[in-house]
């Protein structure tokens, strides 16, 4: 459960439930430019919440560049938007419900990469109730045309690592 989690992650990576917290400047890019990038990405990221809760894969999948990849912990890396979307897909049976909240927002011309927090929780068919997991994030967006996409998206839980195995008796 811990790597499906995992793996939902950083798809969003970002979302509507941003705030102003964090500094948004960086990259020489004003502040004004900015604050109207963040307000791009987190309008992006107000879409892909809403498509990856619905299940929605092809749709979320399409925010990101076709070379796209999804790294987050415990999970193979989900290379392109046909592995990201089948990804996304394969969680609409645990009604998964995607929040993000976007700390930062640093700007390079045509580069900017984000940062913040999550709450994934999944309620899979058999399961006796549901799941939740926090975490973070950074997605790495690049402006192509008027559109900001996501090349690299990685996420990271909160959750303690297990403990190291006992070692072998001597």
């Amino acid at each position: 459960m811990r790597a499906t989690l995992g793996v939902v992650v950083l798809l969003a990576a970002c979302g509507p439930q941003g705030g102003a917290a964090g500094g948004n400047t960086g990259g020489g890019s004003s502040e004004q430019e900015t604050a109207a990038v963040r307000q791009a990405i987190e309008a992006t990221n107000a879409e892909f919440v809403q498509h990856f809760n619905q299940g929605h894969g092809d749709i979320a999948a399409a925010q990101y560049a076709e070379d796209a990849q999804l790294m987050l912990v415990g999970a193979r890396v989900a290379k392109g938007r046909q592995e990201i979307a089948a990804l996304i897909n394969s969680l609409a049976p645990a009604k998964a419900a995607l929040t993000i909240t976007v700390d930062k927002v640093t700007v390079s011309g045509p580069m900017a990469v984000e940062r913040g927090g999550y709450v994934l929780t999944l309620t899979p068919p058999d399961a006796p109730g549901p799941a939740t997991e926090t975490g973070t994030y950074l997605v790495h967006w690049h402006k192509v045309g008027d559109k900001w996409i996501r090349i690299d998206d990685i996420g990271t839980s909160e959750k303690p690592l297990p403990p190291p195995p006992a070692p072998a008796p001597a």
